[in-house]
């Protein structure tokens, strides 16, 4: 299983439109090969920062398969 994270930094006063624009994206995130879930959080020390965490199992990658498998 692979755990990514990527910290998303938010130009101030675009949170909200950011938000939105994440909310649409959802199906394309969900549509990854190997997709198990994904969580966005708002960062708690930064205002202006989020935190998105997805997971993927990689033998349903097509590209991170061994040959021989």
């Amino acid at each position: 299983m692979i755990l990514e994270m990527v910290i998303l930094d938010v130009k101030p006063g675009q949170e909200a439109g950011f938000e939105v624009a994440f909310s649409q994206a959802q199906a394309i995130i969900a549509a990854m090969p190997g997709y198990v879930g994904h969580e966005l959080h708002h960062c708690l020390e930064h205002e202006h920062r989020y935190l998105q965490f997805s997971i993927r199992v990689p033998w349903a990658i097509p590209w991170l398969v061994p040959p021989n498998r």
